[in-house]
C-alpha cells in the first residue's frame, strides 16, 4: 500500500468503536536506514498488541494487528521514504499517513486516537497544494516552505486524459456539451463551457476541457475541502487560462506558477509553487492577526492561556493562532478545566497548548500554527471566541 499525506485531525476525532491503536514512527528517506524501519515497526506493532490484551483482555486482537502486521510485511511500502510515519487502526478505520517531519515513536491504545504530535505538523500556516497540469496529465504535491511531497491519488481520480476518457468520470455531461445544438434535446441549454467555446472545437480542445473539468471536481471534493489548504496551479499559459475559466475551486490561487510542470524538478517546483504560496501566507496571517487586534478590542478574545482553555472546554474558541516553537509544560485537569503549571523536565508534564489546540479541534474550530514571529502576544496563544 502507500501511505497518504494527512489533511486535517477532525475526522480522526469522530467518535467511533473502540479501542483505538495509534502508532508513530520515525522512518528514514533512503538507505541503509530505511531498511530497519520495517523491523522496528514490528516492535511497535507488538507493543500495541501487548497493550491491547491488557486493557481488553475479553476481546479478539486479530482484526486489528492483522492490518498492522500486513504493512510490516510490504516491502514496496517500506521503500517509499519519508520522515515519520503515523498509523491509526481501530475497528472501522485503518490510516496510514505519510509525514515529512520526525513524530515521537512509540503506540499507544485508548478510547481515541491520539493525536498530539500531529497538531503543530497539520496545522501549520504554511502549508499547501500543487497541482501540476498539463493536457494530459495531472499530479498533486503537498508541503510547506520546507518540503514538497506527492501525493497518491485517489483511485477514481484520473492522472491521465487517457484515463480520463477510459474511466468516464463524471465525463458523461462535458461529452454533451460538445454535441452539436441540432443533435441536443429542445429543452437542453447549452452549459457555460458550450456557450463560451463552441462546438467548433476541434477534438483535443474538447478532450483537455473535458479533462480539465473531471480533475477539477475530484480535487476540489477529494483534496481541497477536506483540507482546506490553498492550492497553487502550475501549468503552460494556455492551460492556466482554461482551467481557471472553468474551475469551481475556491481554494485555487489566483496567481499560479506559468511554466511546463514536466520541465521542473521536486526542488525547482518547490522554489517557484512557494514563491507563489508566501504570497497567500503573508497575507492571510495578516488578516489572522488584524482580527484577533479587533475581537480582544471588543472582549472577544484573549491571550491568556487560562481563559483560552476554559472558553475552548465550553466550545467557545473559532480560531486559535498558536506559537510553533512555544511549549508550555503542565497539566490539564480534563473534568474541571483547571491546568496546572509544571517544570519541563517534570515527568507528568505534557504542553498546555497542545492540550488546548486538541480541544479547539475536537468543536470544530481552526488551529492555526504559526512562527514566533508572526504571532501577535508573547503568550503562546491568541484566540478568538465564536461570540
Amino acid at each position: 500500500m502507500k501511505a497518504t499525506s494527512i489533511y486535517n485531525l477532525t475526522d480522526l476525532m469522530e467518535p467511533g468503536h473502540l479501542p483505538c491503536i495509534t502508532v508513530y514512527e520515525k522512518t528514514h528517506r533512503g538507505y541503509p536506514g530505511n531498511q530497519q524501519d520495517s523491523v522496528r515497526f514490528r516492535k511497535l506493532v507488538k507493543e500495541a498488541e501487548t497493550a491491547l490484551m491488557e486493557r481488553y483482555p475479553d476481546r479478539d486482537p486479530r482484526p486489528l494487528l492483522n492490518p498492522l502486521q500486513a504493512l510490516a510485511e510490504d516491502h514496496d511500502f517500506w521503500n517509499q521514504g519519508h520522515e515519520g510515519l503515523a498509523v491509526f487502526v481501530s475497528p472501522d478505520l485503518f490510516r496510514v499517513y505519510s509525514l515529512n517531519r520526525e513524530v515521537p515513536e512509540g503506540t499507544v491504545v485508548s478510547e481515541r486516537f491520539h493525536l498530539k504530535p500531529l497538531i503543530r505538523l497539520v496545522q501549520s500556516a504554511d502549508r499547501y497544494q500543487v497541482l501540476c497540469l498539463s493536457r494530459d496529465s495531472a499530479r498533486l504535491f503537498e508541503g510547506n516552505r520546507d518540503g514538497l511531497e506527492p501525493i497518491t491519488l485517489s483511485p477514481d481520480i484520473p492522472s491521465s486524459n487517457d484515463q480520463a476518457l477510459q474511466q468516464g468520470n463524471g465525463a458523461a455531461d462535458d461529452r454533451l456539451e460538445h454535441v452539436p445544438s441540432h443533435r441536443r434535446h429542445a429543452n437542453e441549454v447549452p452549459s457555460h463551457s458550450q456557450r463560451r467555446y463552441g462546438t467548433d472545437l476541434n477534438d483535443i480542445e474538447n478532450d483537455a476541457t473535458r479533462f480539465f473539468r473531471t480533475v477539477d471536481r475530484a480535487i476540489l471534493e477529494k483534496y481541497s475541502k477536506p483540507s482546506g489548504l490553498p492550492l497553487v496551479l502550475v501549468a503552460l499559459a494556455e492551460n492556466q487560462e482554461l482551467f481557471r475559466n472553468l474551475t469551481h475551486n475556491s481554494a485555487l490561487i489566483g496567481q499560479g506558477v506559468v511554466a511546463d510542470p514536466q520541465a521542473l524538478s521536486v526542488q525547482e517546483l518547490r522554489e517557484s509553487a512557494w514563491s507563489v504560496a508566501a504570497m497567500h501566507y503573508k497575507n492571510r496571517m495578516a488578516e489572522l492577526v488584524a482580527s484577533f487586534e479587533e475581537a480582544r478590542a471588543r472582549g472577544h478574545a484573549t491571550a491568556d492561556l487560562s481563559e483560552g482553555m476554559k472558553a475552548a472546554l465550553l466550545g467557545q474558541v473559532r480560531t486559535l493562532l498558536l506559537d510553533a516553537d512555544r511549549v508550555v509544560p503542565g497539566q490539564l485537569d480534563s473534568a474541571t478545566g483547571v491546568i496546572r503549571f509544571l517544570e519541563r523536565d517534570d515527568s507528568q508534564a505534557g504542553d498546555l497548548l497542545e492540550d488546548l489546540a486538541e480541544r479547539v479541534l475536537a468543536d470544530r474550530g481552526e488551529v492555526i500554527v504559526v512562527p514566533t514571529g508572526s504571532m501577535p502576544t508573547s503568550s503562546g496563544l491568541a484566540a478568538i471566541y465564536r461570540y
